[in-house]
């Protein structure tokens, strides 16, 4: 979530701890919103299978957290209501027929991520807690609350969040959203909780202005966003026989001007949104990582034995989008006409959060 989009947000009255049932809600289409064929090929080439459009599939005031849900043919994400009183809802994008529909009320949930076992670990940020949901199919969803303090100390607001092969969870600790005066720690984290753990097991990985999305590579290296200046990544690396010491490099990005030549004349660096969400793939040959920043969608692959991250190429938004929120990977589904692919083409697609709602388009 950038930092401009908090100049709207507005704390509830009161915080609702009852995450709720399943209900219906009319489909919504956003077929007109997209970014062209030829826009996407002039950005990407190569990425994208060939005359791919990215495609607003679900509309929303202020799109989150994006998760894929394969056992239902499905993409779960979060919609913020522009941070007004009225807590956010959380959908599911129907990957087949296109349709929208409510999959939990009252959520003040931000990332969401799939543990080993299936349950889903949640950011309820409202809540400044991580917690996790057994049995996401069922229509009532009940959240365990697995961490709120750290040292004693309340959390701030819990952000994004990833689960490891083991079931422990990383997750940054902006402020999103809490007044100074009701903040107990004076330092916004990147935590790891090992599996099982509560409270008293949560482990400080690094302090950072401002923690948002993060991704686990394969071999369990960890991948944060930072800020507008340097743009760029931190990747933390686990010290050898150290129980929570990590290492931290930046991964910076290398001069926008040949990346971002859709967006003319750059803003400042310090007016420049900073990254946000982040996912690493490795479903195919390889590890791709898609991550959200000032500019669009970043497409990074790393240098074998480099131990460099070159940004592939950087895919705009649509032309009446400014704010790409997060992103993860999954199946299109079957419905060409909610931007997916034909049944006799099973791609693999991002899925892409905005201001606006819900995008998808698939990969070569």
């Amino acid at each position: 979530m950038p930092p401009a989009a908090m100049k709207r947000f507005h704390p509830w009255a009161a915080v609702l701890t009852t995450l709720s049932a399943v209900a219906m809600a009319a489909a919504t289409t956003g077929a007109a919103a997209s970014l062209n064929a030829s826009a996407v090929a002039a950005a990407c080439p190569g990425v994208f299978a060939r005359g791919a459009v990215l495609t607003r599939v679900a509309d929303a005031t202020f799109g989150e957290g994006p998760l894929d849900f394969p056992e239902a043919h499905a993409t779960l994400f979060t919609d913020w209501a522009h941070w007004a009183p009225t807590p956010p809802k959380v959908f599911l994008y129907e990957r087949d027929s296109g349709a929208v529909r409510l999959w939990m009320r009252n959520a003040s949930v931000n990332g969401m991520a799939r543990m080993p076992n299936g349950d889903v670990a949640l950011a309820p940020r409202a809540n400044r807690s991580v917690g996790v949901m057994a049995n996401p199919g069922v229509a009532a969803k009940a959240v365990v609350t697995v961490a709120t303090a750290y040292q004693g100390r309340r959390l701030n607001a819990p952000n994004d969040l990833v689960v490891d092969d083991g079931g422990g969870i990383f997750f940054t600790d902006p402020t999103w959203g809490v007044e100074e005066v009701d903040r107990e720690l004076d330092f916004k984290g990147v935590y790891y909780l090992p599996p099982g753990g509560g409270n008293d097991d949560l482990q400080l990985i690094a302090t950072q202005t401002w923690p948002n999305g993060l991704g686990l590579l394969p071999d369990g290296r960890l991948l944060v966003a930072n800020e507008q200046e340097p743009l760029g990544w931190y990747l933390y690396t686990r010290q050898a026989g150290a129980a929570s010491g990590w290492t931290r490099a930046l991964i910076t990005v290398p001069p926008l001007r040949p990346l971002l030549a859709h967006r003319g004349e750059l803003a400042p660096a310090a007016d420049r949104r900073g990254n946000d969400g982040m996912h690493v793939d490795a479903s195919g040959d390889g590890v791709t990582v898609y991550a959200t920043g000032y500019g669009g969608l970043y497409v990074m692959q790393p240098a074998d034995g480099a131990g460099r991250w070159p940004v592939q190429c950087v895919l705009p938004p649509p032309p009446s989008v400014t704010t790409l929120t997060n992103v993860v990977t999954g199946a299109c589904g079957g419905s060409t006409a909610g931007g997916g692919c034909a049944p006799a083409a099973p791609r693999r697609c991002v899925y892409v959060t905005a201001e606006d709602g819900l995008y998808k388009i698939p990969l070569a």
